[in-house]
Order: C-alpha cells, then structure tokens, then sequence
C-alpha cells in the first residue's frame, strides 16, 4: 500500500489541475489491464532461482521509489483514464436519475396544489421538467465533458434535440398558438419514457462497456475543473 500511496501524494503534489492528476481511481483501474501491468514486470529479479511474476513486481514496487529519475519511478506507470470534475455539473450527471425525479415529483405536487384533479391533463405537464433535466445532462456531458454517458454521441444529439423541442413547445403554449391540453397530452409520452429510465430501464440501449460511462478513457486533457 505505501508505494500507491507515495505515487498518489507525487501526483497529488504537482502543479497539474484536478482533473489531469492521477488518483485512486486511475490507479484501480490500471490494473485492470493486462498491457499496463506489464510494466510493472520488466525487471528480472530472481527468487529460488526461478524469476517469477510475483518477484518482479515486488521487486518494481522495493525499487522505483528509489529511482531518481521520475521515469521510472510508480508515479511515471499510471495514467488518466477517469475524469474528475468539480462543480454541481458532476453531481448532477451521476445522479441524475435522483435529480430528475425529485424534479419531476416537486412538478407533479406544485400541478396538484395549484389545480388539483379537475384538470387532469395537467399532470403530463411534468415532461417539461423532465425534458429540463435530460437537455441540461446531454448538454453537459457533450459540450463540458465532450463524451456521451450511456449512449453514443449521435443518440445523445437526437435525445437533446428532442427535449429541446419539447421545452421550445411550451413557448407556443404560452403564446396561445397551442391549447395546453394537447401540449400536456403531447409530454404524456418523453414523461413515461422519462419515469421508465428513472427505474433503470433506458430504451435506448445501456452501457456496453467502459468506454461508454461518463469519466473514463479520457480524450485528454479538459480547460475545466
């Protein structure tokens, strides 16, 4: 543990942003790979006579923090590859599902406060916050961190472009070229697809693999923390 705790603080230490330090994160998932932990094994110690996987890298780990030169030090092994951010914008992106659905619920109670049952339809009007906290989450994830979250960069566009026409509709209502009857009626749909992906079921497709979540397999540096 101390040699990955020396190589935190090394990082930790240098005149880098938040987001281009190396920290525990990148560290798990170093070892997940196969290719990176190869590094660890290029030294040829020998135990019993036998050069074991386990005696090179016990031996990289005894030696490189006594390695002057930062190349070869731990430190120099491990790379970015989860983003961290911080600001309100990260929290929201990985709980999303929770923000839109207190958002979602706060609509509902305000529609049955102000209206109550006599007005039915009114309660479909929720898709607007929905459609609120899908467009602000696309938004972030594509422009801020430039990497789509759970779908690729192509559906994330058609998802945004979708609930920015949804938000854009609400202005027709409000101009009274749209009854707010076929407006509500209208949002019933995105607000059952909105509630079906609360839940954990998303239609259009779940994360294949790590390079579809938010965070990982960086594409460089960000000029944001």
């Amino acid at each position: 543990v101390i040699p990955f705790h020396g190589a935190i603080t090394e990082s930790m230490t240098l005149t880098k942003r938040l987001h281009a330090r190396v920290g525990y994160d990148d560290i798990n998932e170093f070892f997940w790979d196969k290719v990176s932990m190869q590094k660890m094994l290029r030294s040829e110690p020998t135990f019993h006579g036998a050069a074991s996987a386990y005696a090179r890298y016990r031996h990289f780990l005894r030696t490189s923090s006594a390695v002057k030169h930062r190349d070869g030090r731990l430190a120099a092994v491990f790379q970015k590859t989860f983003r961290e951010h911080v600001g309100w914008g990260m929290v929201f992106c990985n709980f999303h599902r929770m923000f839109t659905f207190l958002s979602v619920c706060f609509h509902l109670l305000v529609v049955h406060a102000f209206a109550g049952f006599s007005h039915p339809h009114l309660f479909f009007s929720a898709g607007l916050t929905a459609a609120a906290c899908n467009l602000t989450l696309e938004i972030h994830c594509l422009f801020i961190h430039e990497q789509e979250l759970l779908w690729n960069r192509a559906v994330s566009a058609v998802r945004a472009s979708v609930a920015m026409g949804l938000i854009a509709s609400s202005v027709l209502v409000a101009g009274g070229y749209l009854s707010a009857e076929a407006y509500c009626l209208g949002c019933a749909p995105y607000l059952m697809l909105s509630f079906t992906e609360i839940c954990g079921e998303y239609v259009t497709g779940k994360p294949k693999s790590k390079s579809d979540l938010i965070g990982k397999q960086s594409r460089g540096d960000l000029a944001v923390d």
